[in-house]
């Protein structure tokens, strides 16, 4: 079989399970009724990404990334709901998620309306995928510093970690294959961040307390 072939298949099956790396999350929010501590932007940057990634694939004609961009706006979608049901602020999460389709919608219009050349629009989109898909990956660790401060893994999950790292690392390897920069590039903050995280949630676990060296 193909390495390419065989690369493809290994990043559909294994991003789209990675998908399911937020559902711990949830059904402990679903538990408590309440998102408490866990913050929203990992979600919201998934969600706007797959969007951006699903408008790349069909422009480009990857059905790889297509199908792993469809999954992923679903399961997104289904997060994002559940976050805002769930949320303690239900105000400022609704203000983020409606700033955030506005500037998909202002994209959308821009790149149908104003630029229309498709090696433009796909060069742009392109661009649009990488910024996005660098923001998905690192926004769990968006608040390092707190995190550092209190010396706590609090709203980090080793399951979404995991996700992130090795999706990250696959796409790396399939953008090289395919040469897609758009593709290869951000997912090195991937695997960036999860290896961050993987330390972050050894150092620190749960109760707040650091790992002391013995």
């Amino acid at each position: 079989m193909d390495w390419v072939l065989l690369l493809s298949r290994l990043c559909i099956v294994v991003t789209i399970a990675s998908n399911g790396g937020g559902i711990p999350i949830f059904v402990d929010i679903i538990r408590k009724g309440t998102t408490h501590s866990v913050p929203f932007l990992p979600f919201l940057a998934g969600f706007v990404s797959n969007t951006a990634c699903l408008g790349y694939a069909m422009l480009r004609a990857d059905s790889v990334l297509l199908i792993v961009s469809g999954v992923g706006i679903t399961m997104s979608t289904i997060y994002v709901s559940l976050f805002l049901f769930f949320s303690c602020q239900k105000s400022t999460t609704f203000k983020q998620l409606m700033f955030s389709g506005v500037g998909i919608l202002c994209v959308y219009v821009y790149l149908t309306r104003i630029i229309r050349e498709p090696y433009a629009v796909e060069i742009q989109l392109g661009l649009l995928v990488t910024f996005f898909i660098t923001c998905m990956n690192i926004a769990p660790i968006a608040d390092m510093g707190n995190l550092l401060k209190k010396q706590s893994s609090e709203g980090l999950s080793l399951s979404m970690a995991s996700a992130i790292f090795v999706t990250s690392v696959l796409w790396v390897l399939y953008g090289i294959a395919v040469n897609d920069i758009a593709l290869s590039v951000p997912s090195i903050s991937g695997v960036v961040s999860g290896s961050i995280q993987y330390y972050l949630l050894w150092c620190y676990p749960s109760s707040g307390k650091a790992i002391k060296s013995e």
